[in-house]
């Protein structure tokens, strides 16, 4: 019997491994941190690669509340809308500082975003595969955007030059500082948008 109760707490420890969300409310999932009070948007997880969770248009809240708690949503975490190809646009609130690697990965159908002022971080391929993107704003508030975060979107292209020489657009990205590539060197954006888009303000 207790060599049985070890499995099954085993096979049940296996199992909430697999879920990367805390808690859901209102069909949005999030990972908590109770000492802080802050909350993070993530992806549903019910299995590995399970990130195509999210359609249509999602509003994200500033603030949510949770076993009489209320926690502020701070950032978008990794992978978070990655593979929803079905997300038509979103709204991020004021309250978000920082948006995870992979974030919006391959989300081909949202064509704009607005990043809020609050973000300072955008990480790794965040937008990679976003290929109906075509309107994005970044406000000065951005101190770090990570590699290839436009890899593969076809109207946004950031460009770099170094020692009067150009590298390539995406596939580069900037300066690279530890984990974090800037546009260039003194931290200053340099753009180019194609001919396709439709603006890309920085």
């Amino acid at each position: 019997m207790k060599r049985i109760l070890l499995l099954f707490s085993a096979l049940m420890i296996s199992i909430s491994a697999l879920w990367a969300h805390d808690v859901e409310i209102d069909g949005i999932y999030y990972n908590l941190d109770k000492i802080n009070k802050t909350a993070g948007v993530t992806y549903r997880g019910d299995y590995e690669s399970s990130y195509n969770e999210y359609s249509g248009s999602v509003t994200i809240p500033e603030t949510i509340t949770y076993n009489s708690e209320t926690y502020s949503v701070t950032s978008i975490g990794d992978d978070a809308f990655r593979d929803c190809f079905n997300l038509a646009s979103i709204n991020i609130p004021d309250s978000v500082t920082k948006i995870g690697d992979g974030a919006f990965k391959d989300c081909c159908v949202l064509t704009e975003l607005t990043i809020p002022n609050s973000v300072t971080s955008i990480g790794f391929g965040t937008f990679s595969g976003c290929s109906g993107l075509t309107s994005i704003n970044i406000p000065d508030s951005v101190m770090k955007i990570g590699g290839r975060a436009f890899e593969s979107v076809p109207n946004i292209i950031y460009k770099r030059k170094a020692n009067g020489e150009t590298w390539g657009a995406n596939s580069i990205n900037g300066y690279v500082e530890g984990n974090i590539v800037y546009p260039d060197e003194t931290k200053t954006f340099l753009v180019r948008c194609s001919t396709q888009a439709t603006s890309a303000n920085i």
